[in-house]
């Protein structure tokens, strides 16, 4: 009988035999476990970090987004109805102020009377009509929203009802080009800029220039995470109106330059940080003007181009009444020159109080200060790796890029009220509203049972894709809002499913290498095997001594694949904690800037799962040669040998 210090003594001196083909199968398995050493210590790492990061902002919050069934956000333009509608309103405009007009003895000619919609050609030879952006339109467009309104907060209470909500929000996008026809600037450095405002603006989408295009309201509730410390989200006593800004403009109001593109995750979060500390209730102003004031800086405008063209004809004649464009950022226009009789300004006011009675608006501008309560990244903000831009997709917990000021700004700001009405009658801007869910598996199902997507097959036919929808009663696109914690779940739960099958898959793959190994190690000692038999050994013993050497050589793949997988895993989290730290700062809005992000963590489930695959490996590599060699004749064996 072979005893169990004897076995492992031979099986130890049989690891020297055979070395080039021993360190191949080693080299080989080694890297094979050591990359799920890694793959576990990097991801458990990571969801670790998520989930200590998530404790500020929106990380451990369960927040579902739903914007309303639109089959095109156009739709409402080409309506028959509406158009029908405009039309009725047109008619009466027209009858009543052609009798108004010959009651007060001025001249009205219908034909100048603007029509609601536009009509154009097919190419076919038929016709079409569309509303256009103008008051009467406008009036129309808001008569059939408040008969056939769009899905809204009402409707979204009663669907979640049955899902245990904890609370619902609101956001509204600022519709820039609606058809109320105002105008809204930032006055860089306190100074307005007068272009005809038929002039199509140029979009922004950095700095303060971006504001008219991207100013949002929202909930209070949901903003309030990401406030500035010493900063508040009410109207300032002065008046001032409270907006998260996105760091390129924090930047711009404190006259930093951005930083060149290969600066380093510590320079920016050394920027990070300043804007933190300086930016918080600095203002900026902008400017409102209704249509009515825009036209009249039009008229100043064109007025200007006309007598600069007309300078040096000796026929021109300057109009009597010229006014030029305000003095003062966000004034009113001012008349430079009046050479009109008497009889002309009366017949001016009578036209003028005319147009007011059939309600034309009176000008109206507005200047309002902005004061900055909180940053949030630019919508490009790069990060400092492409593998942290990768993992952006997993760090989001935030309301997004943009300007936001609460939505409840709207009752206490004349600005913002007009800026955001109440009751939209844009065709280009839809409202969206959010519901707040206790846990991951309400706001789960809440997704699952009551989304709509539409139908590919009919949104290529023209027909409408959310048919099915509608009829089903699901009036929404839901989808997870302010944070990936719905993802992190899931990414937990399908990473433990994966990390399971990649260990049998590896398992299995090392246990084929290493067979080819053990086997030739069996076959080379057939004559040894035969001695041992031959003198009174037994099959177990012989069994033994190899299930020995396959555990001497799984120890040493177990230990050399740990630490395989662990300076991989040091190397990945040495390249990236720097850019991940810094993207995880800035969208969790992290209260603490010297937080780190780190890429390792053990999981003892995984290690224990790693350790037994190896040794249940290196087992099964030996099952079949050695049941193959014990059960063989020692006698042929050494006839066969000699």
């Amino acid at each position: 009988m072979i005893r169990l210090h004897e076995a492992s003594l031979l099986a130890f001196t049989k690891l020297k035999t055979r070395k080039v083909r021993l360190f191949v199968i080693i080299l080989i398995s080694c890297l094979l476990f050591g990359l799920l050493v890694a793959l576990s210590l990097v991801v458990r790492g990571g969801l670790a970090s998520v989930e200590s990061f998530g404790d500020e902002g929106f990380g451990k919050r369960y927040i579902s987004g739903a914007s309303s069934v639109v089959t095109d956000p156009g739709e409402l333009m080409s309506n028959q109805d509406i158009i029908d509608r405009s039309k009725e309103l047109y008619d009466d405009l027209v009858k009543r102020k052609t009798a108004e007009a010959k009651k007060v003895g001025i001249e009205y000619d219908p034909k100048n009377e603007p029509l609601p919609y536009d009509e154009f050609d097919n190419g076919d030879g038929t016709k079409s009509k569309n509303i256009n952006q103008s008051p009467l339109a406008l009036q129309a467009t808001r008569e059939y929203l408040e008969e056939n309104p769009y899905p809204g907060l009402p409707e979204l209470r009663a669907i979640a009802d049955g899902y245990d909500p904890l609370a619902f929000y609101e956001m509204q996008p600022i519709d820039r080009y609606s058809g109320e026809g105002f105008a809204l600037k930032v006055l860089i450095d306190g100074k307005e800029e007068f272009t005809p405002s038929s002039a199509m603006p140029e979009y922004r989408d950095r700095g303060l220039e971006s504001f008219p295009d991207m100013w949002n309201i929202m909930s209070k509730d949901l903003l309030e995470p990401f406030v500035m410390e010493g900063s508040n989200l009410e109207i300032g006593e002065d008046g001032s109106i409270p907006v998260l800004a996105p760091y390129s403009a924090a930047e711009q109001i404190l006259g930093l330059s951005p930083l060149p593109s290969g600066a380093s995750a510590e320079q920016k979060l050394e920027r990070i940080k300043k804007l933190r500390n300086e930016v918080g209730d600095k203002t900026f102003s902008i400017c409102y003007r209704n249509a009515a004031s825009n036209a009249l800086v039009d008229q100043a405008l064109s007025v200007q181009d006309e007598i600069e063209r007309g300078k040096d004809d000796e026929n021109y004649i300057k109009p009597s009444y010229i006014t030029d464009v305000p003095s003062k950022p966000c004034g009113a226009t001012r008349v430079s020159e009046d050479t009109r009789s008497e009889l002309e300004k009366t017949e001016q006011k009578k036209y003028e109080d005319f147009e007011i009675k059939f309600g034309a608006q009176k000008p109206r501008a507005i200047r309002a200060d902005m004061r900055i309560v909180g940053v949030v990244p630019d919508y490009d903000m790069n990060f400092g790796s492409e593998a942290a831009d990768i993992l952006s997709m997993v760090l989001i917990s935030g309301i997004g890029t943009g300007w936001y000021t609460p939505y409840e700004a709207t009752e206490s700001s004349e600005l913002v009220g007009k800026v955001f009405p109440e009751s939209s009658s844009s065709t280009t801007a839809f409202e969206s509203q959010f519901v707040e869910f206790a846990s991951a598996a309400d706001s789960q199902r809440f997704i699952e049972e009551q989304t709509c997507s539409f139908d590919e097959s009919s949104f290529q036919m023209a027909d409408d894709p959310f048919k099915k929808c509608k009829e089903e009663g699901k009036l929404f696109t839901v989808y997870p809002f302010g944070s990936n914690s719905l993802a992190i779940t899931e990414i937990k739960n399908s990473f433990n499913q994966f990390f399971q099958f990649a260990i049998l898959g590896v398992a299995g793959l090392a246990a084929l290498i290493m067979t080819a190994a053990v086997g030739r190690v069996i076959a080379d000692s057939r004559r040894e095997t035969a001695v041992f038999r031959a003198i009174g050994a037994k099959r177990i013993d012989i069994a033994q001594i190899y299930i020995m050497y396959t555990v001497f050589v799984s120890l040493v793949i177990l230990v050399i694949s740990a630490l395989v997988g662990a300076a991989l895993a040091l190397y990945i989290d040495a390249t990236m904690h720097e850019s991940l730290s810094l993207q995880a700062v800035v969208v969790f809005n992290s209260s603490d800037l010297t937080r780190e992000f780190r890429l390792l963590g053990i999981e003892l489930r995984d290690a224990v799962m790693i350790a037994a695959a190896v040794i249940v490996a290196g087992l099964a590599s030996a099952l079949i040669p050695l049941l193959t060699n014990v059960r063989r004749n020692p006698i042929r064996d050494m006839r066969d040998d000699t």
